[in-house]
């Protein structure tokens, strides 16, 4: 059967929905390309959606030399991609430059970013902005100007106001994930203590306000400065505008810095998710719970059992339900629809999951339409056992037909 003649009895919509499903699926993906020219652009939707360039202060890592180069002989693939990964890698050292062809990875980087700035999702990846020169970050500032989701995992600044200077680049920004992102209590301490060079430091612009349109905040595994300091300026907001907010405090820390973000966000909070690790007070979360507006309209609200390695040496479930409980003791009802509970099957053992379900049924909670109980290590458990745990936690929440489980 030749191309034309395919094209003719397969409807375009048909080979689109067969290539979506396997789009996570890299070989399968590069055989539809190959088919015929009907089934490229979709499979290439797919390909090249997300791209990961591996750099070191803003020079092409000698592994990713060739397929870069590469890349920008073919000018159609990078329409295709809406996410950009910049990700630095620290053995930049060991690999021997391509002399052969002469090469300038530094030109390189900066060739291929122009490629990509269109992209609406940009992560960055171990971005050690404090070893960055001033020019390499100004021009990293420049260069993504359509940017609304960004992801800074692992990355360092001299201090608050430098990484805030990084989010005035994005002036769409509208989805921020921050996760072990560091900084110093002043650059002055920064750069005294690490020998670098104070004129790389890339100030505030006065004239431009950091995340003026972020409407979703999730900030994951900072450290107690970290967390302070993210609320504060948030409380600088002109009109916050923040719907989403996620929290993931450093084990030790017991939300502290909570009030100041719901003050920052004030009644337009409308989906809250909190990470509870094994050592958070369940009186102290329960104060800090407290600084939520009574007239803010929660819509949905997530407790994640989060407690990693602490499950070795204290029995998780008899922290998580005095946590959950401290919680919706505190938190405004009167618009919550849906409340989901993400942990494992060992935490339903507690009697005071059974306490929590009882506070479910009063009429505080009329409006609630969904729980869910997402369970996320069921290797041990059939679907069947993990339903009859989760009905004998909840049982009126489950004889009214709001609980939903889920497994992952």
């Amino acid at each position: 059967m030749n191309a034309e003649h395919q094209r003719a009895a397969i409807p375009q919509e048909l080979i689109d929905k067969i290539i979506d499903e396997v789009h996570d699926h890299r070989k399968s993906l590069k055989a539809c390309a190959l088919v015929s020219w009907a089934w490229l652009p979709r499979s290439r939707v797919h390909l090249h959606r997300t791209i990961t360039l591996y750099h070191q202060n803003c020079r092409i890592h000698p592994s990713q030399t060739a397929s870069i180069s590469t890349l920008l002989s073919l000018s159609a693939i990078s329409e295709y991609t809406e996410e950009l990964l910049l990700e630095a890698k620290t053995d930049y050292g060991l690999h021997q430059p391509n002399r052969q062809n002469d090469i300038d990875n530094g030109e390189l980087f900066w060739r291929a970013l122009a490629r990509f700035a269109h992209v609406k999702t940009l992560g960055m990846t171990r971005l050690f902005w404090v070893s960055h020169s001033l020019e390499n970050k100004n021009r990293l500032c420049a260069a993504f100007s359509s940017v609304t989701n960004l992801d800074v995992y692992m990355s360092d600044f001299a201090d608050a106001r430098e990484f805030l200077s990084l989010l005035t680049a994005f002036p769409l920004l509208t989805r921020l994930r921050v996760e072990r992102v560091f900084w110093a209590k002043s650059a002055a301490a920064w750069y005294e203590a690490s020998g670098s060079d104070p004129s790389s430091y890339r100030a505030l612009p006065p004239d431009r306000v950091p995340g003026a349109a972020l409407r979703h905040l999730q900030v994951q595994h900072c450290d107690v400065l970290m967390m302070a300091d993210i609320a504060e300026w948030l409380v600088l907001l002109p009109n916050p505008r923040i719907e989403t907010l996620h929290l993931s405090p450093p084990d030790g820390d017991d939300f502290e810095a909570l009030p100041l973000y719901f003050s920052a966000i004030g009644t337009n909070l409308k989906h809250l998710t909190l990470a509870l690790e094994f050592s958070i007070n369940a009186n102290r979360l329960r104060q800090a719970v407290a600084g939520l507006e009574a007239n803010t309209r929660l819509q949905s609200l997530t407790l994640l059992a989060n407690y990693g390695f602490g499950r070795k040496f204290v029995k998780a479930a008899s922290v998580f339900w005095q946590c959950v409980l401290a919680i919706l003791t505190e938190i405004a009802t009167d618009h919550l629809h849906t409340i989901r509970f993400e942990c494992q099957p060992e935490d339903l053992e507690d009697p005071a999951a059974l306490e929590a379900d009882g506070l479910l049924a009063r009429s505080t909670f009329r409006s609630l339409s969904s729980v869910v109980l997402v369970f996320t290590s069921v290797e041990e458990y059939t679907h069947e056992r993990l339903g009859d745990m989760a009905n004998a936690a909840l049982p009126q929440t489950a004889a009214r037909g709001t609980l939903n489980v889920l497994y992952v």
